[in-house]
């Protein structure tokens, strides 16, 4: 008897463990990645920097700016100079202190929460991570405070939208002294104390004139709070907290802003009536598990929440669980991050030690830990760490064929194309009962028509696939052919 079991394979990992039923999918996919035909070989990711560019760690990033520019965060922040790929150079940014007016270089830093959140306006830009600020106004210094620290940014139609600021930072104590005179002047008579937490955004005027006030020493002294509160009453900026903990990102969706909390998601929408300004609305109850936990990109946003499970926020603001923890949590402290080729819609979500990638509906296991990656003139480039394990493999759930007795199975068949240089190799896992472990038959090379026997009798069985290369594979379907001895269930 045939039993198609190609449906396990272009499932790619298992979305969840269940203790009472058999996973639809494989429990190790390692080497490949997911295509509407099944798994193949994926495309590599290319570093296009000359040899000590870049170190690792600490943990680099590379991200596109508007225009051409390329923001680097490797040991020092920088931009890239594209050139030929594979001799790409960084020129490091000299960054001015704020406060006390020397010259400093901004290193990356090696720790999880030390990615940098970007927002680009072109000429200008700035940059955030919870221990310092860096902001360029398109000429002049490029500057760096550590009074006003927030944990998010990003640019949303021509306003910069700041999350979280830091506690006991200058910002957060003139914020509250703004907020204290605005509720006295809308409510003259009472004496209502406010406090700026972690729960604030702060979205500027279009054009953002009033971030120096915010970021600047010298600006604040050009300015005092009742200039400042007169730009908030005429609605050029704003605030508003938001009921969540803390919060660890800002990304803009389609008209309106995502606010990615740690423990519900908001969205900062744009409102006209009675004045144009941002309202708030819930979309869910489900907190982001870091700064480094969410990844734009133009078909919406995918998440990791708190709990380690994937999810896709759609463009219309529907929330899909995707699943996977099994197999992202184990990488929480080893420097995760995420980062999206549009071209192949691929999501890689990968650590300093393991690189996941989500495609065609499902998420396998690569041979390279990608930090970061772009398309430049049509090469896949990117901050990456080869894995020395250049292999292949593909293994099974536990597999009963829906048949509780004794089962043998004969032969394994693979549709599949691949090297004779790497051939590909097939195990059989068997047990008798469920609280056994499996044992494991030898590697048998398949045939010319893709095809192993085994003979074997058992009660379940998981099925093993490898190549000692990635390289050149496809691997389209998969059958078991097997006979049922066991008379007693049928």
């Amino acid at each position: 008897m045939k039993v198609d079991l190609t449906p396990l394979l272009k499932a790619g990992l298992r979305k969840e463990t269940y203790k009472d039923k058999k996973s639809p999918g494989l429990i190790d996919c390692y080497g490949l990645w997911l295509t509407e035909e099944g798994l193949s070989s994926y495309e590599r990711v290319t570093n296009p920097f000359a040899n000590g560019q870049l170190t690792y760690p600490p943990y680099p990033i590379l991200t596109s700016g508007e225009g051409e520019t390329q923001y680097v965060a490797g040991t020092e922040f920088g931009h890239a100079v594209p050139q030929t790929i594979g001799s790409w150079s960084i020129t490091d940014y000299s960054f001015v202190n704020n406060e006390s007016g020397s010259a400093e270089e901004i290193s990356s830093g090696s720790q999880a929460d030390e990615v940098w959140h970007i927002a680009d306006f072109g000429k200008n830009f700035y940059a955030v991570r919870p221990d310092k600020t860096l902001f360029f106004y398109g000429s002049g210094n490029y500057y760096f405070t550590t009074s006003a620290r927030f944990k998010s940014c990003c640019e949303h139609k021509g306003r910069l939208i700041l999350a979280s600021p830091y506690q006991s930072r200058d910002y957060r104590t003139i914020l509250t002294d703004v907020i204290d005179g605005y509720v006295s002047s809308a409510l003259p008579g009472q004496s209502i104390s406010h406090s700026v937490k972690s729960s604030f955004v702060y979205w500027s005027s279009i054009g953002g004139g009033d971030i120096k006030f915010v970021l600047q020493n010298s600006a604040r002294s050009q300015i005092n709070a009742d200039d400042y509160l007169d730009l908030l009453k005429r609605n050029e900026c704003g605030f508003m907290p938001l009921p969540v903990d803390d919060i660890y990102g800002l990304a803009p969706l389609g008209k309106h802003v995502v606010v990615y909390g740690s423990n519900k998601i908001y969205l900062l929408t744009q409102v006209s009536e009675p004045y144009p300004t941002f309202g708030k609305e819930k979309i869910a109850d489900i907190g982001v598990r870091a700064r480094w936990a969410f990844c734009r990109t133009s078909k919406g946003h995918f998440f990791v929440s708190d709990d380690g499970s994937l999810f896709f926020l759609s463009p219309d603001y529907k929330v899909t669980k995707l699943g996977y923890k099994e197999f992202i949590v184990p990488e929480f402290d080893y420097l995760p991050r995420m980062s999206y080729d549009e071209t192949n819609e691929a999501l890689y979500i990968c650590s300093s030690r393991a690189g996941f990638v989500f495609r065609s509906g499902g998420m396998t296991k690569i041979n390279q830990c990608v930090t970061s990656c772009q398309r430049y003139t049509g090469t896949l480039v990117g901050v990456i760490n080869n894995l020395t394990d250049t292999s292949c493999l593909a293994q099974t759930d536990t597999i009963d064929f829906n048949f509780a007795g004794l089962k043998t199975v004969d032969w394994i068949v693979l549709n599949a194309n691949y090297s004779s240089t790497y051939p590909l190799q097939v195990s059989l896992g068997y047990r008798y009962k469920q609280t056994e472990n499996f044992t494991y038959s030898s590697y048998k090379t398949v045939n010319n028509e893709g095809a192993a026997f085994f003979g074997t009798t058992a009660k379940e069985f998981r099925i093993k696939i490898k190549s000692t290369s990635y390289l050149s594979i496809t691997l389209e379907g998969m059958i078991a052919i097997i006979e049922y001895g066991d008379t007693r269930y049928s």
